[in-house]
């Protein structure tokens, strides 16, 4: 857990200061803070260890596909199901509330668990690839909403 940080007028707290990954109540808080919905904003870094995507398929495909290929599609519904069904009922039960990133990992991390206590070149691997997957989510979202970024004052010398 790491401690508040305060910039500007927003107060950014780890998640697991109140539960790890309770969404539910992390807003509860805010709410008790004296926040409304609308000046909520949930950033959420997901660690799970592969990348989970729903290969898409054509509506005119469909009939040409196999009992594996049917399988195997069935396989990535029940992960990505396993993976998001929590974080997508928590967003629809607060529509108010700005879900502004969900950080996830966009390649194969190895293992059932993340490994925390693993030899230091696992480490410098999970660490690399969670700054490579952060960079990659908010470079999308800053081409998508370009007026959302930062500003940071720069130092008059």
């Amino acid at each position: 857990m790491f401690p508040p940080v305060y910039l500007d007028d927003m107060v950014l707290v780890d998640g697991g200061v109140f539960t790890n990954l309770d969404l539910n109540e992390a807003i509860s808080k805010c709410r008790e803070h004296g926040f409304a919905d609308e000046d909520i904003i949930v950033d959420v870094v997901m660690c799970f260890d592969k990348e989970i995507k729903v290969e898409d398929w054509p509506k005119n495909e469909f009939k040409y596909k196999n009992a594996y290929e049917v399988f195997d599609r069935k396989t990535q519904y029940i992960d990505f199901y396993y993976y998001y069904e929590d974080i997508t009922r928590v967003i629809r039960g607060y529509p108010k509330v700005e879900f502004r990133h969900l950080i996830v990992p966009t390649t194969e991390l190895g293992g059932g668990f993340i490994p925390i206590f693993d030899d230091i070149e696992q480490i410098k691997f999970l660490l690399a690839q969670g700054e490579k997957d952060a960079r990659r989510s908010l470079n999308d979202y800053l081409q998508e909403f370009p007026d959302k970024a930062l500003k940071i004052p720069q130092n008059e010398t």
